[in-house]
C-alpha cells in the first residue's frame, strides 16, 4: 500500500493539492512537517503562499557558521571523498547552488518581515552537538508538544558520521572575505553562540 501511494505521488505532478496528499496518511492528531534547506531561499512571494495554504504553519531555521556551511556544502558537490584537490574546492564554493544561501542577514530580514514571531523559531548548528536535548525541548515547546515526556534517547550520538578533511588556507581566506559582514552581523544579532563563530577567522584579519 505504502509503495503504491509512493508511487503515484512520484508520477502526479506538483501542486498545493499534491502537497497535501503527502501528509493525508497521517493521523489527525500527528504535528506533520518536511524540512530542507532550500525552503529558507524561497521568495517572498512564494513564503505568502505557503502563510496562506497553511495559516498556522511553524518555521524553523537553523544556522550554522556559515564558513563551515559553506565548505560542508562545497565537499558535498565534489562527493564527500576524502581527498579532494584545492581547485575542485575552489570551484565549488563558488556554484551557483552554493551562493546565497550564507547571506543570513537577507535570509532573516525576509523571514522576519513575514512570518508572525511566535510562528517562526531561530536556532543553531551547534547546539545539535552541544545540546542536543535542549534543542529539542526546545523544539518541542515551540511546536506545543511540550507537555509529553520526552526522553530524547540516543541524541547525543553521532550518525554516518563523515571523514573530516582540513579546510584548505585558500578556501578558508576566500570564505572568510564572503562571510565576514555576515559573522559581525550574528555576533551583534546572536552572541551565543555566534560570537564564537568571528572568533575562529581571528587570524584571517588583517
Amino acid at each position: 500500500m505504502r509503495i503504491q501511494y509512493g508511487a503515484e505521488l512520484a508520477v502526479n505532478p506538483f501542486s498545493d493539492e499534491w502537497y497535501a496528499r503527502v501528509f493525508a496518511p497521517c493521523p489527525p492528531d500527528c504535528i506533520c512537517g518536511d524540512f530542507t534547506p532550500d525552503y529558507s531561499l524561497l521568495r517572498e512571494a512564494e513564503i505568502r503562499h505557503v502563510l496562506r495554504i497553511a495559516p498556522r504553519a511553524r518555521f524553523i531555521l537553523i544556522f550554522r557558521d556559515p564558513i563551515e556551511r559553506d565548505y560542508s556544502h562545497a565537499r558535498m558537490l565534489t562527493g564527500w571523498k576524502e581527498t579532494v584537490s584545492e581547485e575542485s574546492l575552489l570551484e565549488a564554493i563558488e556554484s551557483p547552488d552554493l551562493l546565497g544561501r550564507g547571506d543570513y542577514r537577507l535570509l532573516l530580514e525576509k523571514w522576519e518581515n513575514l512570518i508572525p514571531p511566535a510562528q517562526l523559531m531561530t536556532c543553531f548548528f551547534d547546539d545539535i552537538a552541544r545540546r542536543p536535548s535542549m534543542l529539542l525541548d526546545r523544539i518541542a515547546a515551540f511546536l506545543n508538544i511540550a507537555e509529553r515526556p520526552f526522553e530524547w534517547v540516543g541524541c547525543d550520538q553521532k550518525v554516518l558520521e563523515g571523514t573530516w578533511v582540513p579546510m584548505p588556507a585558500s578556501v578558508r581566506s576566500i570564505l572568510f572575505e564572503r562571510h565576514r559582514a555576515t559573522l559581525a552581523y550574528m555576533a551583534d544579532r546572536f552572541p551565543e553562540p555566534c560570537e564564537e563563530w568571528a572568533q575562529r577567522y581571528a587570524d584571517c584579519i588583517d
